[in-house]
């Protein structure tokens, strides 16, 4: 099995990075271990209002970066997304300070997914550059801008402020072009307070 981290409000995407807090005993073991065997872990959302899990999906990590150590061993790692999977059920290994670990089914976006409005031969197409330009400012500058539309959509799902309910809905899509169209409907119909 994989070791699993929840957290509530908060989704990672793959290709997309995270900062993360590590207190816990439980978790600080994980990411030791994690380090020291090269191995990935299971990130899972959990509800905002109610701390449960929000479904049976999430994103398989690694840890990036250990930027910070304190003096007690609680660390600030920077995490990178990989692929999103699904699970059945959730288990507590022994010996292991209550962390729960799940065996997990990879899924990827369909392979029949029709991204043409938004690719040319040359790059980006019309569509996507577009898109990009509005999202420039959640997006943070050009390193941001990816080399696929897939990888687009799902920076845009990271980076824009919307309600956990959507960002969990763009996490379980299998389609692209339905990623980036509810982020564009997003787009236009957000308002900055």
């Amino acid at each position: 099995g994989v070791p699993m981290f929840p957290i509530s409000g908060a989704c990672l995407y793959p290709a997309t990075e995270m900062q993360l807090r590590i207190h816990e005993p439980r978790y600080k073991a994980m990411v030791k271990q994690c380090i020291e065997n090269n191995e990935i872990f299971g990130f899972i959302p959990k509800d905002d209002r109610n701390n449960r899990f929000v479904d049976t999906i999430g994103t398989c990590a690694y840890v990036k970066e250990v930027a910070e150590v304190g003096p007690t061993g609680e660390s600030i790692i920077v995490i990178k997304g990989l692929r999103r999977f699904r699970f059945k059920s959730l288990r507590i290994q022994p010996g292991s300070f209550g962390l729960n670990y799940a065996d997990i089914e990879f899924f990827d976006d369909d392979q029949s997914d029709d991204t043409d409005e938004y690719a040319t031969t040359e790059g980006f197409g019309t569509e996507l550059q577009l898109l990009a330009q509005k999202a420039q400012s959640f997006l943070g500058g050009d390193q941001h801008l990816m080399a696929s539309a897939h990888d687009m959509s799902f920076a845009l799902a990271d980076a824009l402020p919307a309600p956990q309910g959507q960002k969990i809905r763009w996490l379980k899509s299998t389609r692209t072009a339905d990623r980036l169209n509810e982020a564009m409907e997003f787009l236009s119909n957000y308002r900055r307070e």
